[in-house]
């Protein structure tokens, strides 16, 4: 995990939210037959709470199944487990699969900083799928609305440019960066 400092002091004057939030993340149950026995795509298992889609594979098993990047895998064949534990279940099942996906939700937003540090302790190991929020830890980031920031959160996208490296570089120095947040449900 890394504390997100900068050196130039800033803080979050204003947030602006570009996109309405829905109340509730979407889950869904989708049933598949796996294609020449994989999943078509990968998944994101460094959580083990935590099993995200990376990517979906034109022309694999879950393709054309409503299936996206970012989309997290609830339960294989109505049971839950560890990321590590739904994944074992996936390559162990026949070629019929029952799988519940939850739509994360999306937030775009525009931090206005001004004279804090952003606040945030964030795990951003170039093996996950974004930079992973552990928790909020003063700073700009505590002023804003409570539930903005959550852990496990994602920041996936910072000035529309994605990569983790890429994005921990724009959040720190930008004045005022314009980053997307993926959001699960408990």
């Amino acid at each position: 995990a890394a504390q997100i400092q900068e050196s130039k002091e800033e803080s979050i004057e204003e947030l602006e939210e570009k996109t309405p939030a829905p109340a509730e993340n979407e889950q869904f149950t989708v049933k598949i037959s796996k294609v020449g026995g994989k999943l078509g795509g990968a998944l994101d298992t460094v959580y083990e709470t935590h099993c995200v889609v990376r990517h979906v594979d034109a022309g694999g098993a879950l393709a054309g199944q409503n299936i996206q990047k970012y989309d997290r895998l609830r339960q294989v064949q109505q049971k839950e487990g560890s990321a590590s534990a739904l994944v074992k279940m996936i390559a162990g099942a026949s070629d019929e699969l029952e799988l519940l996906i939850e739509r994360p939700t999306m937030k775009d937003l525009v931090l206005h900083k001004n004279g804090d540090k952003v606040g945030l302790k964030i795990d951003k190991d170039s093996d996950t799928l974004g930079l992973i929020i552990k928790e909020v830890i003063g700073g700009a980031a505590a002023q804003l609305p409570v539930g903005t920031f959550k852990p496990m959160d994602r920041i996936v996208a910072v000035e529309g440019q994605e990569g983790n490296a890429k994005m921990f570089e724009l959040i720190t120095s930008v004045p005022s960066p314009s980053i997307r947040v993926c959001s699960y449900g408990v």
